[in-house]
């Protein structure tokens, strides 16, 4: 698979430290950190998001490429609001 590019995201995670991710790679590495780190009731969420991204990438559609990118900035934006 070729490095396929995104607009950035920022994770902002409740550390205060963030993670940059500028491609579909570094986001699919990501959600699977998470998912493998997170308790079991948010492994759905986070299958569901790398799914998403993972059938994105295998497809390398722009339009489907950016519904997966938003779908991670609303799953990142939940986390980050189930944790204020």
């Amino acid at each position: 698979m070729s490095k396929i590019t995104l607009q950035a995201i920022d994770t902002l995670e409740s550390d205060g430290h963030g993670i940059r991710l500028e491609s579909l790679e570094s986001a699919l590495d990501y959600v699977f950190e998470r998912f493998e780190s997170d308790s079991a009731q948010n492994k759905e969420i986070w299958a569901a998001t790398y799914n998403a991204l993972a059938e994105a990438a295998d497809s390398g559609a722009p339009a489907e490429i950016e519904a997966a990118r938003e779908r991670l900035v609303q799953t990142i934006g939940h986390f980050q609001r189930v944790a204020a």
